[in-house]
């Protein structure tokens, strides 16, 4: 049901509220989710801040719950509780005291961004019912979302299993918060034994699933203040609820789309957070056939098949709210003026997502010819200035599986013109996307430069490169472990599986499936870092070229459509591409961009027939709006120069020089020039992009 017919229902959702006072009630047992954030340190470590802060502490935080009025508000306790008692429940009660449309996301009240595989850090108060009368202790708390962009929970019985975002309920008692506490007083008492004491909340997580695709998507944090309630029905029919629950709600963007068309939960485990899964679980995508989309057919998969994974049949529960497209809610946030720079003012495509794929740039793309390096005008340009710069990032130094589900990270100091870029890097690609040929020049000086790995389609050959995806199958390449999920593994001619060994890749990506390219260097005591499963080394170096001649056809109807050619740091792959790595966010948390990540030439949903460049690192994120159309009919060449020089006049960090180019422009088989590289480097007229914060 959309938005604007809900209004009779919500109307007698208010009157059932006002039947029942005792929900705004003032009690000891209230608990809400206070702050939410990618980094551990903001949500406990330095709480202090946003705890003890008044209203100073209000913005500390990445995200908040829906109307969050702030620490500092005297009366949170009493107006910010939202309790549903049993006879509440059974007659399900609204499950939010806020929705969407009233979550006031503005000022220092923020939403969440986040990418699939992220972990997200939340805090809550035990309010005495850990240390003082111990009931909280076995009770558990879960994060619910529908899986469905715009589409709300509204009431209990539809927090089933299914719901779990991750899969997994938590114990209440995290094992470390607790107030002190002596002799039925908290005046003067002391810290109990493994307690945090006062003015520190309790800590959990939940992780935003793999396969989430690009959108808002709203979350319900849900504690069930009793033990004896039975989560194998819907609570509308359990007869088990014998005190209270407590719910927060709040949205989560997801920004980027993750390695399925539909967003399942990717684990059903409904134990504490500390113990084992059962079996591992992954979603559909690992199993399913790709859907095709007007490309070339993929080669035959392996015949042998991979273990049978269990998947997730989800259950069919009616949703009380759908959030319609037409309507202004539920759309990202717009970026920030600093985060979006001035664009050449004719190759923006503007036509929506489902208009007829916009025409290429007013610049023609001659067929290909026999080519040799010669400098002509780009069909489009990005130049970032202001690459590198000192700083840190969270060096993955252990998963400790299956011990403890941890993601042990260490903080790594980088400086240079162009870190964290002149570490080694590999090439991500995502379909719809046809490939023709690849190549990799690196430089001491950029004077003279020499290729060390190349692809071709047309002769099937690949020189010091391997393709790469995360589908890790023990019967292959690569594990599969039950903290972790599937690690980088060979990829199969298509890229839709694991295979025995590297092959070939035949040059097509069918919509949705992923692949990412490393040198054929294998990583070799300790050479790489932290690594799981198959490990290769990427290309590193403070000056390096990248050239991938790609075309990005149209999905026709029932997919993605959203094809992206990137670079990420190697250790991002090695570890967990969508899950546990040196990432980190954008602009947000203890690491922000970490160990970086640069969009070459991303297709996002808004604009299917534009292609958008963004920047990551441990100074933040700076990007583009669509700055080129998107090549659908003819293959052109992209070519990424990363260099510690600098052409800018007001930077000396190094340099990102991305260019689109027609085919007949580029030479695969024979290095450029330095007199054709500085003139590349040179070249100014595109979108232009300040990155030295």
């Amino acid at each position: 049901m959309r938005l604007g017919q809900v209004v009779s229902q919500l109307n007698l959702g208010l009157a059932v509220l006002a039947a029942f006072t005792q929900w705004t009630t003032n009690v000891h047992g209230h608990s809400w989710v206070d702050c939410i954030d990618h980094s551990y340190d903001v949500v406990y470590t330095n709480s202090d801040k946003w705890v003890l802060g008044g209203t100073n502490g209000n913005g500390v935080c990445e995200g908040y719950a829906y109307k969050f009025p702030g620490r500092g508000d005297q009366s949170i306790g009493t107006d910010y509780t939202w309790k549903l008692l049993p006879e509440q429940i059974h007659q399900d009660a609204p499950v939010c005291q806020y929705h969407h449309d009233q979550a006031d996301y503005t000022g220092w009240r923020h939403v969440v961004h986040g990418k699939p595989g992220d972990k997200l850090y939340l805090a809550y108060f035990s309010n005495g019912h850990i240390v003082k009368d111990k009931a909280g202790s076995g009770t558990t708390w879960g994060v619910y979302w529908s899986g469905q962009e715009g589409v709300e929970l509204t009431k209990p019985s539809e927090l089933t299993k299914e719901r779990l975002v991750d899969g997994k309920l938590n114990d209440f008692d995290d094992g470390n918060c607790g107030q002190t506490f002596v002799d039925g007083d908290f005046s003067g008492g002391t810290i109990p034994s493994g307690r945090a004491g006062d003015f520190k909340p309790c800590v959990g997580s939940f992780t935003i699933p793999t396969n989430a695709k690009a959108g808002t998507y709203q979350m319900v944090w849900y504690w069930t203040f009793y033990k004896n309630a039975d989560f194998e029905t819907n609570f509308a029919t359990s007869n088990g609820a014998g005190g209270a629950a407590y719910s927060s709600c709040f949205d989560v963007v997801v920004d980027g789309s993750g390695d399925d068309s539909n967003n399942t939960t990717a684990t059903v485990q409904l134990v504490q957070e500390s113990a084992v899964l059962a079996a591992p679980v992954t979603t559909p995508a690992y199993t399913t056939e790709p859907a095709n989309c007007g490309v070339e057919e993929p080669s035959e998969p392996a015949t042998t098949t991979p273990a049978p994974i269990p998947t997730i049949e989800s259950t069919e529960i009616p949703l009380a709210k759908v959030i319609p497209a037409t309507e202004s809610v539920y759309q990202k946030d717009p970026a920030p003026e600093s985060a979006v720079v001035t664009e050449s003012p004719t190759l923006a495509p503007t036509e929506s997502p489902t208009s007829s794929p916009a025409p290429l740039p007013s610049q023609t793309i001659p067929p290909p010819a026999n080519s040799s390096y010669a400098f002509s005008e780009p069909l489009a340009a990005v130049t970032i200035n202001g690459v590198g710069g000192t700083g840190a990032y969270g060096k993955v130094t252990d998963m400790q599986c299956p011990s403890s589900n941890t993601c042990a990270q260490s903080e790594f100091a980088v400086s240079g013109p162009s870190a964290p870029f002149d570490e080694d890097l590999t090439l991500a690609l995502r379909g719809p996307l046809n490939v023709d040929d690849l190549a990799v020049f690196t430089s001491a000086d950029t004077k003279q430069w020499t290729r060390i790995s190349s692809y071709s389609k047309q002769a099937a050959s690949a020189d010091n490169l391997v393709f790469m995806n995360n589908k890790g199958d023990p019967l292959r390449s690569g594990i599969f472990d039950m903290c972790n999920g599937n690690s980088q593994s060979y990829a199969t001619a298509d890229g839709t599986i694991a295979a025995g060994s590297a092959a070939t890749f035949n040059g097509v990506l069918e919509d949705g499936v992923e692949i990412n390219v490393m040198s054929g260097i294998t990583c070799e005591g300790g050479s790489c870092g932290y690594s799981r499963g198959v490990a290769h080394e990427g290309w590193k170096g403070a000056n390096k070229i990248f050239m991938i001649k790609a075309q990005m056809p149209h999905c026709p109807t029932g997919g993605k459509d959203v094809p992206s050619i990137w670079l990420l740091n190697g250790q991002i792959v090695r570890t967990a591409q969508y899950g546990c790595n040196c990432r980190g966010m954008g602009d947000q948390g203890k690491w922000k961009g970490g160990c970086g990540e640069l969009d070459v030439a991303e297709v996002l949903p808004e604009n299917v027939n534009g292609i958008t460049s963004t920047i990551y690192s441990f100074k933040g994120s700076r990007g583009t709006n669509s700055y080129a159309a998107r090549p659908t009919d003819t293959p052109v060449v992209f070519v990424v120069i990363l260099t510690e020089q600098s052409t800018s006049s007001y930077s000396n960090l190094g340099m990102a020089q991305i260019l689109m180019l027609n085919a007949d422009q580029v030479d695969f088989s024979t290095p450029p020039s330095a007199d054709v590289v500085s003139q590349w480097l040179a070249y100014s007229k595109g979108v232009n992009v300040n990155f030295d914060i």
